[in-house]
This record gives structure tokens, C-alpha cells and sequence, in this order.
């Protein structure tokens, strides 16, 4: 709907009438409005938040509703339901106010890092070990249809190649280093891709969960899929939004990695043995720490491309500030990989990569 037509709606079908002030947008094609009650002043509350989705819905089919409800069944943190209209695509969700934990990190102490992450933490024990054993038994839900596999992983990548590579930062290849690239890349997902399937988020990072009193509430799942183990935790860990440092990464990983572990096993008499292939992968920290490493890349190049996109077919300037950080990482992982070294050298000597985007550790 065009903006006129949000504030018509808001008006005649709201009860009460509420004023929508439009919410800065991420890189998807829904729009946000806060609603505000008629003839209060905006800091007088609000009466939640408008969500167009852009096109009319089953909230039956509909994959952020049907998601929502999934990980509301697992006792997770999501935002309430007020109220549904599926034939003009809206609906009208909980207020979580602006406590994005990406601000949250940012004003905190260094050490109290660890707090800030453990709910994260223990979300995503429940999301890839009750959920994954809950998703099994729902072959027809919109996250059991759709895999973070080779396919999409190459298909991100190429997306990449041209739109961040080719696009933003004008990289002229020769036939030699395109073929490269094109390898690297294309290896890259298959490796990337073989690590353990579980329930994912896909976007588990600081710009998607929100405080809410206590609680870290997860938002943006509406994309949740099969996916690798150390899919989510890689975007939690290698946040493009959010400086993490590297000792704290470390440990983070291996909690999670302990825990995980330790969930699997102590779960596997009441949910059966669907979660055992993943025991092996947990139970070697280094094995596991390599896979993790191979996802962070692929991950972090996936967002340049997204940023890359966003920047020159969109035209929006939102995410040039996290690019150098997204580099960082990239180019961090690019170095841990000796296989990938060639890759490095090409993304490096086009200026896809520049040494300049090193984030401090």
C-alpha cells in the first residue's frame, strides 16, 4: 500500500484510529509503521506496530505466521499477534519499542558481553534441538520446503560475484581470476553446506533480536529453514553489525558447541534419534571449529552481496557503514583457510577485499 492508503487504513478499520509513522526498513520488502493512537502525542505509547506485507496472505500458508506460531509452540521469545487482515496484507504485530541487541552490545562493557548473549545462547539450543525434532514431524510447513544447501549457497554467491564484486565495487576479472572466483565460490558451498542439518533462523544476529524487560526476543524469522549447525551461530558470532572480539568469539563458540552437544545427548531418549548424526560433528572441537570458519565465510560474503545490492540497485545508502567489518570477517576466514588462499588473493588484488576493511580485534 502506498502511505495515503496506510493512513487511510488506519484510520476507518483501526479501533481506536491510530496515526502510522513509518519505521526505518531492513533489506526485505515488507514496511513497518508504529501506530499511535489518534490525537496522543507519540511518546504516549503506542498501539503496536503495522506490518504490510506487501501482498494478501493465508495466515495458514504464510511463512512469517506460520514460523511465528512454530517457534511460539517451542516456548521462544516472538512478538504477539494483535490483529490479522489478510485480504489487504497487514496485520498489527506487538511494539517491541527500538532495544535491538546490536545497541545493546555497542553501550555495554566488554565484560559483560557474556550476559548480554547467554539468552541468545539458550534460544538456539531450543530452535536446533526441539525444533529440529518438531520441523521433522512438519513436512509441509514453508521452513521444512526450503534448505540453506549447495544450491542456495551458490546461488548467494553468484549473487555476490555480481553484485558486490562486479557491482559495487567495479572489479574488472580477467578470464582466469573470474574462473577463480567462480571455483572458489562454488567450492566454498558445498563445503559450507555439508555440516549437519538443523532448524535456522538464517538471520540470528544482534540486528534481530530485541529486549523486551529481561527477555531477548527474536523477530525477522519469517525466512527460518533447514540448515548447517553452525549456520546461525556464525551470524550471531560474525555479526556484521556488531564489533565482537575475537576472545570472545572463541569462547562463545565453544560454550555453545559444549552445550549443544550436551543438549543432544541428554534429549535423545525423549525426541528420539533424529539429532545423532550431529554428535559426532560436536564432539570434535577442532573438525567443528573448521566448519565453523567455512560458514562465517560463506555467510559473510553472502552480506556483501546483500549490501552490495542494496546499495546500487536499491540505492540505499543503510549499509555502507558495515561493510568494512564484513570484510574483516571475510577476509579473517579467507586466512584461516589455506585452500582458499588463491580466492583471497583474487578478492584482494581487485579490491573486493581491501586490507583497509580490517575491523580492530
Amino acid at each position: 500500500m502506498t502511505p495515503r492508503e496506510i493512513a487511510s487504513f488506519c484510520e476507518t478499520r483501526l479501533s481506536p484510529p491510530a496515526v502510522p509513522t513509518p519505521l526505518a526498513g531492513d533489506a526485505s520488502t515488507r514496511c513497518y509503521y508504529r501506530l499511535t493512537r489518534k490525537g496522543h502525542a507519540a511518546g504516549d505509547g503506542t498501539l503496536g506496530v503495522l506490518m504490510d506485507l506487501g501482498h494478501p496472505f493465508d495466515p495458514a500458508q504464510e511463512p512469517f505466521f506460520r514460523s511465528r506460531d512454530l517457534l511460539a509452540a517451542l516456548g521462544l521469545p516472538v512478538p504477539r499477534l494483535h490483529q490479522l487482515f489478510p485480504a489487504e496484507g497487514l496485520a498489527v504485530i506487538e511494539d517491541l519499542g527500538d532495544s535491538l541487541l546490536q545497541r545493546c552490545v555497542e553501550e555495554c562493557p566488554e565484560d559483560q558481553l557474556p550476559g548480554l548473549y547467554e539468552r541468545p545462547l539458550d534460544h538456539l539450543m531450543v530452535l536446533h534441538v526441539e525444533g529440529t525434532a518438531a520441523l521433522e514431524g512438519l513436512p509441509e510447513h514453508p521452513a521444512s520446503r526450503e534448505t540453506l544447501d549447495r544450491d542456495r549457497f551458490s546461488f548467494e554467491l553468484d549473487f555476490t560475484l555480481v553484485h558486490y564484486v562486479m557491482g559495487l565495487c567495479r572489479a574488472e576479472l580477467a578470464p582466469g581470476d573470474l574462473a577463480l572466483v567462480r571455483e572458489g565460490f562454488q567450492t566454498l558451498a558445498a563445503e559450507a553446506a555439508g555440516h549437519g542439518r538443523v532448524l535456522c533462523h538464517r538471520d540470528y544476529h544482534s540486528r534481530n533480536l530485541m529486549r523486551r524487560g529481561a527477555e531477548q526476543v527474536i523477530i525477522d524469522f519469517q525466512d527460518a529453514r533447514w540448515g548447517p549447525v553452525t549456520y546461525d551461530i556464525a551470524s550471531l558470532l560474525r555479526d556484521s553489525y556488531v564489533h565482537l572480539p575475537e576472545a570472545f568469539v572463541d569462547e562463545t563458540l565453544e560454550r555453545f558447541r559444549t552445550r549443544l552437544e550436551e543438549r543432544i545427548l541428554a534429549s535423545a531418549e525423549r525426541l528420539g534419534g533424529g539429532l545423532e548424526h550431529l554428535v559426532g560433528i560436536l564432539a570434535d572441537p577442532p573438525a567443528f571449529r573448521h566448519r565453523f570458519d567455512l560458514t562465517c565465510l560463506q555467510r559473510n560474503l553472502k552480506a556483501l552481496g546483500t549490501f552490495g545490492y542494496q546499495t546500487t540497485v536499491r540505492q540505499s545508502k543503510v549499509y555502507l557503514p558495515y561493510i568494512p567489518r564484513t570484510v574483516a570477517h571475510a577476509r579473517r576466514n579467507l586466512a584461516r583457510l589455506p585452500g582458499y588462499s588463491g580466492l583471497l588473493e583474487v578478492l584482494e588484488g581487485c579490491g573486493a577485499l581491501p586490507t583497509r576493511g580490517r575491523c580492530p580485534d
